[in-house]
């Protein structure tokens, strides 16, 4: 790894204009039904089209939740708290508060983030216009302080995100939630 990542290209993302979206929680997934408003979602590269609905993955419901740009019920309408939504994900990835912390960070930054490749809870960064016409630069691969990993899986990762033609980004979250992003790079030595 390198030096802390600095000047990623960010663009300025502001909340759906006075929107407040209502979503079912259904699984591991939050559902808001189409219409003429949802299409600012998708736009923005928040959720992912499904028939009649826009489905949110948890970590994005959680990040519009904490905006206000989301109301989300369970399937017998009852309210679902910010926090029973944590609960959720946590049980569908450990990594869950990780990733969340790093996509709402990401996102208040301005940037469109998606789902990542499966790659240890990864997250697609786009470059400043890019999205949703061309491929994402960045590939964030989210690590909390203190977190033992292999080196060997590290290299691992990084190759792999290599391989797809992304530059990958290590995301620690430090113990109080500040996040340090750095560029993972390969390196040769030479023998002498």
């Amino acid at each position: 790894m390198s030096e802390p990542l600095e000047g990623l290209p960010q663009e300025q993302l502001e909340g759906p204009p006075g929107v407040t979206f209502k979503g079912t929680l259904a699984g591991y997934r939050v559902s808001v039904k189409k219409d003429d408003s949802v299409g600012e979602l998708l736009k923005r590269g928040l959720g992912d089209e499904e028939g009649d609905v826009v489905a949110l993955r948890l970590y994005e419901a959680m990040f519009m939740v904490r905006q206000s740009w989301l109301l989300v019920n369970d399937s017998q309408g009852n309210p679902v708290s910010f926090e029973q939504l944590v609960s959720r994900s946590l049980s569908e990835d450990k990594r869950g508060w990780t990733k969340f912390l790093v996509y709402r960070d990401l996102r208040s930054r301005g940037y469109i983030v998606r789902e990542g490749y499966g790659i240890r809870s990864d997250l697609r960064v786009y470059s400043r216009g890019d999205y949703p016409g061309s491929a994402a630069k960045y590939t964030i691969l989210p690590i909390n302080e203190g977190e033992k990993i292999a080196l060997s899986e590290m290299i691992r990762m990084v190759e792999t995100v290599y391989r797809m033609g992304k530059e990958p980004i290590v995301a620690v979250v430090e113990r109080r939630g500040e996040i340090i992003y750095y560029r993972a790079s390969k390196m040769n030595f030479a023998e002498n």
